[in-house]
């Protein structure tokens, strides 16, 4: 964490540990995913966007019809 800013790089952890840095590495030259800042080559996630950015692509699910979750059937 560096002044509120999750630094993406080999040694550092990242805010999103499920996903993969050459995937944001994609995202970034497709100027999709979370916003991020450049310095020089430090590649920077500030985390209130990563926090909102994952509350925007949240998925909800439910249980299929006719499919009891809870007596462990299985799809």
């Amino acid at each position: 964490m560096i002044c509120g800013l999750a630094h993406n790089s080999k040694h550092a952890a990242t805010s999103a540990p499920n996903v993969a840095m050459d995937t944001l590495r994609n995202w970034r030259a497709m100027k999709i995913g979370p916003t991020f800042v450049k310095i020089g080559k430090a590649v920077l996630y500030p985390t209130n966007e990563l926090d909102a950015w994952d509350q925007t692509n949240t998925v909800t699910c439910r249980a299929s019809k006719g499919r009891n979750v809870d007596k462990g059937e299985r799809a």
